[in-house]
């Protein structure tokens, strides 16, 4: 019973904690990058690829941690059967051997196989939810305020490297026309 309890929990917290972390740093990237948020708004059906785009630039889970279950040889290293391993979901999502020009967002690029939902067996069992949350989310924020890309904000982040994101995002739009 208490696996199940602790499962429960565990999809609730990740599945609203990564929500609303990838909703406000989208917000950042796209206020950081105003043509972008122009094209989301003039085209509303760029905003699928825009979420997975996004996911890929700055995803709200940035690691992850699992055990070698055979002995590997990874990056020059050894990797004994059992050692602990921590993988940079974020830093993955930016390598250029994948992503050409990986640090400049592109709503237009194949940003098939990030690693922003996982992949293989720890493949995020609430992808296609979080998909939708996302796109309903962003569709709502670019349609709902005008202001979003203008104005001032304040920003302040959790201190936790895994589940990345701000606690607290503040636009201040009190002196747009």
């Amino acid at each position: 019973m208490d696996g199940i309890v602790g499962t429960c929990v565990h999809l609730l917290t990740a599945g609203h904690e990564t929500t609303t972390n990838f909703l406000a740093k989208a917000v950042l990237a796209l206020r950081a990058h105003p043509e972008i948020l122009a094209e989301l708004r003039a085209t509303p059906e760029v905003t699928p690829p825009a979420v997975e785009e996004l996911m890929r630039y700055d995803p709200p889970v940035q690691a992850v941690t699992r055990w070698a279950y055979e002995d590997a040889h990874l990056g020059g290293y050894d990797v004994p059967r059992g050692s602990r391993v921590v993988a940079l979901l974020g830093s993955a999502n930016r390598d250029p051997a994948r992503f050409p020009d990986p640090d400049v967002p592109d709503v237009h690029r194949a940003a098939d196989r990030h690693l922003g939902f996982g992949l293989g067996i720890h493949y995020c069992l609430g992808a296609t939810l979080a998909r939708a949350e996302a796109e309903i989310g962003l569709r709502t924020l670019l349609d709902e305020i005008p202001g979003l890309g203008r104005g001032r904000h304040r920003v302040e982040y959790a201190d936790d490297l895994v589940f990345h994101g701000p606690t607290r995002l503040v636009l201040d739009l009190s002196d747009l026309p």
